[in-house]
């Protein structure tokens, strides 16, 4: 197993189980899993709030995907009202694969799965 894959794991039974907004925060997240900078999409990622506080450092980046467009509307005003949109970005998803090159994402995190990919 890698040796982020054991992180992964815990906050992939961590995240499901937390109602929206508790105590399973961004921070505590990406503490269990070792993500240090780099790439992180959350998928499914609502009204941007959890989206928003993935963004911890200069060096990361987060996209958001939702296939709800009045998701990404709310996502959006949450960001620019917080002052992040930017190095923070939404936008809708559709139905066919992720808009990411192969190996660009470091990190991607849904409310029901958490994979986590490891770099050198």
């Amino acid at each position: 197993m890698k040796p982020n894959s054991c992180a992964a794991l815990v906050a992939a039974i961590l995240l499901p189980l937390a109602p929206a907004h508790s105590a399973t925060s961004a921070r505590e997240i990406l503490e269990a899993t070792g993500f240090k900078a780099g790439l992180i999409v959350h998928l499914g990622c609502a009204d941007g709030a959890l989206t928003a506080e993935l963004q911890t450092t200069d060096s990361t980046r987060v996209h958001g995907l939702d296939k709800e467009g009045a998701n990404i509307a709310k996502a959006r005003a949450f960001l620019h009202k917080k002052g992040v949109y930017g190095s923070v970005a939404v936008e809708r998803l559709g139905d066919v694969a992720l808009p990411y090159a192969d190996n660009l994402v470091n990190f991607s995190l849904s409310k029901t799965r958490v994979v986590c990919h490891a770099t050198k």
